[in-house]
């Protein structure tokens, strides 16, 4: 009885700033290959699928996809903590069929490996690395929560293949970042061994985050590639105010836009997957104008 109850204590405080992993029967039973389905229909369906990381010892990574890989652009999506892909499966569904969408299911979660959480940006970003070596210069990385400083990162680790970048309710200022004292209860031996891996691995980033904003931190004037953020008023889980340290702290001069949800809050992917797409939209225009004026 203490443990289950333990459980869901610490299930709503690893989970205070992040949404519910909310899949669906569709998700799972979603393939690449549809039975009578034209080969149109069949290019524009949501399949899931595994690749290899980069890496001396590759790890598998798990992802959702849509699209032809000749597309004008590749979409990669990277999700918060916890990771899930499945809560983005309607994202690509709904996105536009002359783009390619893959959104990752990060290191240590879900179908992907290790089994432990991996906490270093620099180690997290050997899943995103075959990805933008793959179509260099044609890849637009989307990060949402933690995912946002993640696919800045990259941009900064990256800078001549990635073509721009989005950000979706980022967290960035580390002086927002909190730990709740059953966090630390979360980590006890006894403990930790009873949670789920996914809560267990979110808590473990949520400890290793602020230090990791706080080295990005000191980057962030590097970045040389448009950038759009997108960030609800309402949102309780990541302030609204992280967007205004990354305003902040981007070069001047760069292509930014910051593109304001009033009234919203931050599962966007759930109740404001119009606002992604325009956001997706958007920086493509960016790259597109910028291109053309050069």
């Amino acid at each position: 009885m203490f443990k289950t109850a333990f459980r869901k204590i610490i299930s709503s405080v690893a989970l205070r700033r992040f949404p519910d992993i909310v899949g669906s029967l569709a998700g799972l039973l979603a393939a690449s290959w549809i039975p009578g389905a034209s080969a149109e229909e069949q290019a524009s369906a949501v399949a899931s699928d595994t690749y290899s990381s980069a890496g001396r010892s590759p790890y598998q990574v798990a992802r959702l996809r849509k699209g032809s890989p000749t597309a004008p652009w590749r979409v990669v999506i990277v999700p918060g903590t916890p990771s899930t892909v499945e809560g983005w499966r309607e994202t690509l569904e709904r996105g536009r069929g002359d783009i390619e969408f893959i959104a990752i299911e990060r290191l240590g979660f879900g179908k992907s490996e290790p089994r432990d959480a991996v906490l270093d940006f620099d180690d997290q970003l050997l899943a995103l690395e075959p990805l933008v070596n793959e179509r260099p210069g044609r890849t637009i990385l989307v990060g949402h929560s933690l995912g946002g400083p993640l696919v800045l990162h990259a941009a900064l680790a990256y800078s001549d293949k990635v073509a721009a970048v989005v950000s979706l309710a980022g967290s960035f200022d580390p002086e927002l970042e909190e730990i709740h004292p059953l966090q630390h209860v979360g980590r006890w031996w006894g403990i930790r061994h009873v949670l789920p891996r996914l809560l267990r691995n979110s808590n473990e980033e949520l400890f290793a985050h602020k230090e990791e904003l706080t080295r990005l931190a000191g980057r962030l004037g590097q970045v040389e590639v448009p950038v759009v953020i997108v960030h609800g008023t309402d949102d309780s889980l990541v302030p609204y105010e992280n967007s205004d340290f990354l305003m902040e702290r981007l070069p001047e001069g760069l292509i930014v836009e910051r593109r304001t949800l009033d009234g919203v809050g931050h599962v966007l992917q759930s109740h404001s997957v119009d606002a992604v797409l325009r956001g997706i939209d958007r920086v493509i225009e960016l790259v597109e104008g910028d291109a053309d004026s050069t």
